[in-house]
């Protein structure tokens, strides 16, 4: 049997009113510049809400109605809905450059960090050397110069009586008072018959106090520098540090003794005067040549000769006992000072000419009075300039030679025991 067929049954038509007071009202979005409060968001969520009701049911309320009714209800039997979500746009992520700025602060910054620590290290090394630097040899300093003045002045004191001889011989030569030979034989008859009148008489003080203080300068010196330089005690200088201090104290106490000697032994029957100026000069000059030669020259030389010649070689390569007993050392502070009395005995005459000369006639042709000439000045130092020479080599060896080296020895041997 057939199913029976149901007509469809139609719901009877709902008048929907459109007319745009029924419409919802749209939503406004507020502009991302204007910030909507809290109550203006959820009137328009319900009002949004309640055109999607009025949708769906007949229109048998009016707007206002729906309106009046909705705002009616208590808070607490319908809630404020929560404001919509609205999607946000994913922006690509944006890729910002390095600052150039970070860069060079950065390098400023580990340039001036690295200059920093270098400075600090070199002030600390600076430091730390100038400390090391500061370092000073002053062990038993008191007794090394105590051994300094015994040393020169047992040295001067050795030498005096035969320099103080020769010094007179030779005045008394240049003011004619006495040939050079008469006066080496009176001099030492006296030394022999009655030393006393030599050794406690007022040349032979001179002489020990002229070469007692160069000899102590000159061991003073070389202390100072083995002081300040952290050197051993025996060390020796050749500099000029040691040539102006014991050239200024040879030539201070020189030119003191010259002036007593020339008055003891000038030319007879004149009356003492004073030293002219350029005396003193000559005087000066001529104790600074002796002065070089006899300590800066002998430490330079001496191992030019050791080398040259094999002194003092205790290797057995030289074979003759001469020649490893003598060093060229001591051989150059016998030879310098000695050689160098040729180049200064012609000064030193001058010197004595000056004030010997200064009043008497000079030649046959001059008169009383009148000064002598320059010509004459020189013939009489080429006179007397060879034997002279020699006469002051033999004063020169004691007083450098002999003197030096006793001074050199001892004071080595102290100071090597005090080391």
């Amino acid at each position: 049997m057939a199913p029976t067929a149901t007509a469809p049954v139609l719901a009877p038509a709902v008048s929907i009113d459109r007319s745009p007071t029924s419409l919802p009202e749209p939503i406004s979005t507020p502009s991302p510049a204007v910030s909507s409060t809290s109550s203006t968001s959820s009137e328009a969520s319900f009002s949004s809400s309640s055109g999607s009701d009025s949708l769906r049911q007949p229109s048998s309320s009016s707007p206002s109605t729906t309106t009046s009714s909705s705002s009616s209800l208590p808070p607490s039997s319908n809630p404020t809905p929560s404001r919509p979500q609205l999607p946000t746009p994913s922006l690509p992520h944006a890729s910002i450059p390095p600052s150039p700025f970070s860069k060079r602060a950065s390098a400023d910054s580990s340039s001036f960090t690295t200059t920093s620590t270098t400075a600090s290290l070199t002030t600390a090394t600076s430091t730390a050397a100038s400390t090391a630097n500061l370092q000073y040899n002053t062990k038993h300093l008191g007794l090394r110069l105590a051994a300094d003045a015994v040393s020169g002045f047992t040295a001067a004191s050795i030498v005096a009586p035969l320099i103080a001889i020769i010094d007179r011989s030779i005045m008394e030569n240049a003011s004619g008072a006495n040939t050079l030979a008469g006066s080496l034989r009176s001099s030492f008859a006296t030394l022999f018959r009655h030393p006393q009148q030599i050794l406690l008489g007022k040349p032979f003080a001179l002489i020990c106090l002229l070469y007692g203080g160069t000899y102590f300068t000159a061991n003073a010196v070389d202390t100072a520098a083995s002081t300040a330089h952290n050197r051993p005690a025996s060390h020796v200088t050749a500099g000029a540090a040691k040539f102006a201090a014991s050239s200024a104290t040879n030539i201070g106490v020189c030119i003191y003794k010259d002036q007593v000697f020339v008055r003891m032994f000038g030319p007879p029957g004149v009356v003492p005067r004073p030293v002219p100026l350029p005396s003193y000069l000559l005087f000066a000059l001529r104790d600074c040549m002796t002065i070089f030669a006899s300590f800066n020259i002998p430490p330079r030389l001496g191992p030019f000769l050791n080398e040259k010649f094999g002194l003092g070689d205790c290797s057995g390569a030289t074979k003759n006992a001469f020649l490893k007993a003598v060093s060229g050392q001591t051989m150059a502070q016998f030879a310098a000072p000695a050689l160098t009395q040729f180049l200064s005995t012609p000064v030193h005459l001058l010197g004595l000419d000056l004030y010997n000369r200064a009043w008497q006639a000079s030649g046959q042709a001059g008169t009383a009075g009148n000064p002598a000439t320059w010509a004459d000045r020189f013939a009489a130092v080429r006179k007397n300039w060879l034997v002279s020479s020699v006469a002051r080599i033999g004063r020169i060896v004691p007083a450098f030679g002999v003197g030096g080296v006793v001074n050199m020895k001892m004071r080595k041997s102290f100071m090597t025991r005090l080391e």
